[in-house]
């Protein structure tokens, strides 16, 4: 938002890893940071405590500095 960004990803067998480096040391990593991908296919994302959703995503709100893993 109002600065380039790149978001990283990596494909596995079993699913997708997707990172959202941070710029400069400075830049903010909160919520107004945050920008809208796109999948290459609906996944299901590995919650933070380790389970995977249910419903497979298409799309994913990333902000500076964040990532997410996600299983096929």
């Amino acid at each position: 938002k109002g600065k380039g960004y790149k978001v990283w990803a990596r494909e596995f067998d079993n699913g997708l890893a997707i990172v959202r480096m941070r710029g400069s040391y400075n830049e903010d990593i909160d919520a107004t940071t945050a920008v809208t991908v796109t999948l290459p296919q609906a996944l299901k994302p590995v919650l933070i405590n380790g389970t995977i959703a249910s419903a497979g995503v298409s799309t994913i709100t990333v902000r500076n500095g964040q990532g997410w893993i996600f299983k096929k």
